[in-house]
């Protein structure tokens, strides 16, 4: 039992003699991070409602064959101009070339038939005329003889044959004006003619106009629809123009700007000088100016928010890029003006699960954390709401190793 005991004790002053003798190791010192920090510049800015939009062509339309044929060669390029004068497809007419000549055909035939008819109703009303002259001197001879036969002055088959005379006169007339209104039938039935080819031939003609597909409104071509070659009806949609110049941008506004604007008796679109400043993805700031010119006058129940549109120009030359039907950009309205405000570079904002923070550094060079509340940018600055004051030192570069408390180095 004495042994092992012995050789424990033994065993651990060995490590403790062992332990005593290695060396000490280095005392690490850590050199304070070395940062940069900027003064908050203070000075007026403008406070913007800034909301997102989606753009929208003012004039976009379908263009679709209106008849039946072989399309040719498309006549202007993609993405070129037009306008209601421009001519876009030549469907072949060779068929509603040959309808139009019949059609005048038919037309020719009704007004030689309409003539005739004239002619004939000419001859009937002379004939009127001279079988009722004739029934005059038939009557005239008839109530002679009757008086005359009263008197036995002549014998009874003279007075009948005045008679006979008379009604023979009067069946003429009646068979001269049935003449006459037969041949004003036959006017009627041709001027009826006459009008059904006029409009036969307008209608020919018609078609054979749309065989000359034109373009329904001014903007550019986007998209074509159809081939050389292809056999097009009525109804085949061949290309889409788009009017994007000026575009619209849609988009809805929050209940507070509502509520602004109402109180400046500016809800109901009489703002017309209202700027609006738009902004693509990548822009730096918002280099797009435009104008509101439409606003709703109903409220969205299900959001609370109001629907606006704003127009822009946007010429294809335009230095400052093209806005696309489609796109999904950012919008301001200015509304308001904020005195003295506090403005620190963007760069100096962190963000962790609490929210928004900057760093200051104090008298003692030490870091402070302060948490912030911040609205709009301008030119790289960002206006800070709450947190910070215009004499705080604000960490503007070096955050990766700043903590709070930290000691930091400033090198600025």
């Amino acid at each position: 039992m004495l042994r092992p005991v012995l050789y424990s004790i033994a065993l651990v002053l060995s490590l403790t003699f062992i332990s005593g003798c290695q060396p000490k190791p280095p005392e690490i010192k850590t050199t304070p991070p070395k940062v940069a920090i900027a003064t908050p510049t203070v000075k007026d800015v403008a406070i913007y409602l800034t909301e997102n939009a989606s753009l929208e062509a003012v004039g976009q339309a379908t263009v679709t064959s209106r008849v039946n044929g072989i399309i040719g060669e498309m006549l202007v390029g993609l993405d070129k101009p037009v306008d209601t004068t421009t001519q876009l497809f030549q469907i072949a007419d060779e068929e509603y070339v040959a309808k139009v000549n019949a059609a005048q055909a038919n037309v020719l035939a009704a007004k030689a038939a309409e003539t005739q008819a004239n002619a004939a109703l000419t001859k009937a009303d002379s004939e009127v005329k001279s079988e009722k002259a004739l029934q005059v001197a038939a009557d005239a001879e008839f109530m002679r003889m009757e008086k005359l036969h009263i008197s036995k002055a002549i014998s009874q088959s003279e007075f009948d044959s005045a008679k006979a005379a008379s009604l023979t006169a009067a069946a003429a007339v009646d068979v001269a004006s049935a003449k006459r209104v037969e041949a004003n039938a036959q006017i009627e039935q041709a001027r009826a003619q006459v009008s059904k080819s006029n409009a036969d031939l307008e209608d020919a003609k018609l078609k054979l106009s749309w065989t000359k597909v034109m373009a329904p409104i001014e903007g550019r071509v986007a998209k074509p629809l159809a081939k050389a070659g292809n056999l097009v009806q009525n109804g085949t949609e061949l290309v889409e123009i788009i009017k994007s110049n000026p575009i619209w941008a849609n988009f809805n506004v929050r209940e507070s700007f509502i509520i602004k604007r109402d109180r400046e008796g500016k809800l109901r679109g009489e703002d017309d000088d209202t700027e609006v400043e738009l902004q693509r993805s990548g822009d730096d700031g918002f280099p797009f100016k435009g104008k509101i010119d439409f606003i709703n006058t109903k409220i969205n129940e299900s959001t609370g928010t109001l629907a606006v549109r704003a127009v822009f120009p946007n010429p294809k030359e335009n230095p400052l890029g093209i806005l696309v039907p489609g796109f999904f950009v950012r919008v301001r309205i200015k509304i308001d003006d904020l005195k003295d405000a506090v403005l620190v570079p963007e760069k100096a904002i962190n963000r962790d699960q609490t929210g928004k923070f900057v760093y200051t550094v104090d008298s003692e060079n030490k870091a402070v954390r302060k948490n912030v509340e911040v609205g709009t940018t301008e030119d790289g600055l960002i206006v800070v709401l709450s947190g910070v004051s215009p004499t705080d030192k604000v960490i503007t570069d070096g955050l990766q190793r700043v903590r709070p408390g930290v000691i930091v180095n400033i090198e600025n």
